[in-house]
C-alpha cells in the first residue's frame, strides 16, 4: 500500500487497515515484549528433597489420573472466585499457582501461541509460519513423549473434540510422562503428524512452560529447565484459557503471540459482538456503529474470535510482528526462561 496511514481504533494505534490489510510488520510492538534486564529463570534448589519426593509420588499416572481432573475442576472454580477479587485470597490463589509478580526471576507461567491455520493470502512464502517453529523444536528435540488422553478435555467431558489428541512434551519431561504411563514416545515424523491432525480438527498449538504442572506430570526440580509442552487447545476446555480468561492484564500478559494475530475486515464486520466474548485477552472493542477492531498490542492470535464470528472471512489470522528465530528465542528474551536449546 503506498503511504500507508496508521490507524487509530477504540483500542489504541493499529498496524492494519480498517480491512484487516496489514500495513506492516511492527518491529517495535515485538521488542517491547522483550525484558533483556531480567535474570534468567533458574531452578530452584533441591533443599532436601521433599518437593521431588512428592512430585515423584503423585504425578498423573493411570491409577491417579481421576483425581487431577477433579483437581482441575476446583482450580477452575477457584480461578472465578479469586482471581478478579482483591484481598488475601487472590494474593495466596496467585502465589499458588505461581504466577507471582511480573518483576520475580522465577515462578510463573509463560505461553506462545501457534496458530496453525493462518492467512497466506499476502504471504510470499518466503517467509517463515508457525508451524515452522513447531517442526524446528520437533526435530532439534531429544526426546519427545505424547500423552495419550486430554487432561483438560477430560476434566470437562469436551464433546467437540477427540480426548486423544493431546498434549506433548520435549526433552526431559517427554521422558517423565512416558515413564509414568500416561503417554508414548513419538519419532519426530509421529509428532508433525499430531500437530498436522490438530489442524485438521481446527485447533491452534500453544508452547507452554507452567511452573504448577510441574506437580502434575511429577517433574523433579532439575527437570524444570528442560520443562516445554506443547498443547492443542480447544476454546471450551482449555485450563490455560480459563487461567488467562479469569485473569488481570499481568496474567493475560503472560500469553504472547508468536507474530500471529487477528485482523478485522470492518466493512465486512456486522456488528453481532460475537467475536469479543470469545476472546480471552479482552483485547476486542466496538465503536459507536458495533463494528469491532482488535487491539494488536494484546491480541495472541488464538483466532477463538475467528471461530465465533459468523460473517465468512471477517477476522483473519496474519502476521503483523516479524517472529523470532525458534520457539525457545520467546521463552528468553521476553521471560527470560532458558529452555535449553534442543529441549
Amino acid at each position: 500500500m503506498d503511504n500507508p496511514e496508521i490507524i487509530e481504533s477504540p483500542m489504541g494505534r493499529m498496524n492494519v487497515d480498517r480491512n484487516g490489510n496489514v500495513l506492516f510488520l511492527d518491529e517495535e510492538r515485538l521488542n517491547r515484549k522483550e525484558q533483556p534486564d531480567k535474570p534468567v529463570r533458574r531452578n530452584r534448589p533441591r533443599g532436601l528433597g521433599v518437593k521431588d519426593l512428592l512430585v515423584s509420588c503423585v504425578g498423573a499416572k493411570p491409577v491417579n489420573y481421576g483425581l487431577f481432573t477433579a483437581a482441575f475442576r476446583l482450580l477452575v472454580r477457584c480461578m472465578k472466585r479469586f482471581l478478579r477479587r482483591p484481598g488475601i485470597g487472590r494474593n495466596l490463589f496467585r502465589r499458588v499457582m505461581m504466577v507471582g509478580p511480573v518483576d520475580e526471576p522465577s515462578g510463573y507461567t509463560k505461553g506462545v501461541w501457534l496458530p496453525l491455520d493462518v492467512d497466506l493470502s499476502d504471504h510470499s512464502g518466503s517467509e517463515r509460519v508457525p508451524w515452522d517453529l513447531l517442526e524446528q523444536a520437533i526435530r532439534s528435540s531429544t526426546y519427545i513423549g505424547g500423552l495419550n488422553r486430554c487432561i483438560c478435555r477430560e476434566t470437562f467431558g469436551c464433546s467437540d473434540f477427540p480426548h486423544d489428541m493431546a498434549c506433548m512434551f520435549f526433552g526431559r519431561s517427554g521422558e517423565v510422562v512416558v515413564k509414568n504411563g500416561i503417554a508414548e514416545r513419538l519419532t519426530p515424523e509421529q509428532a508433525l503428524e499430531r500437530v498436522a491432525r490438530a489442524k485438521g480438527l481446527g485447533l491452534n498449538a500453544e508452547a507452554v512452560h507452567v511452573e504448577l504442572e510441574q506437580y502434575v506430570w511429577g517433574l523433579k526440580n532439575q527437570d524444570m529447565e528442560q520443562f516445554l509442552e506443547v498443547c492443542f487447545c480447544c476454546p471450551c476446555c482449555c485450563v490455560a484459557m480459563k487461567f488467562c480468561r479469569e485473569g488481570t492484564r499481568d496474567i493475560k500478559d503472560r500469553w504472547t503471540p508468536s507474530g500471529w494475530t487477528a485482523t478485522i475486515d470492518q466493512d465486512a464486520c456486522i456488528a453481532c459482538g460475537s467475536c469479543a466474548p470469545a476472546c480471552p485477552q479482552e483485547c476486542i472493542g466496538f465503536d459507536e456503529d458495533g463494528v469491532a477492531s482488535i487491539d494488536q498490542e494484546h491480541c495472541m492470535g488464538c483466532g477463538y474470535c475467528v471461530a465465533a464470528c459468523p460473517a465468512s472471512d471477517c477476522i483473519r489470522i496474519r502476521q503483523t510482528m516479524p517472529m523470532r528465530d525458534s520457539i525457545h528465542d520467546y521463552f528468553l528474551a521476553e521471560d527470560g526462561f532458558d529452555l535449553k536449546a534442543g529441549y
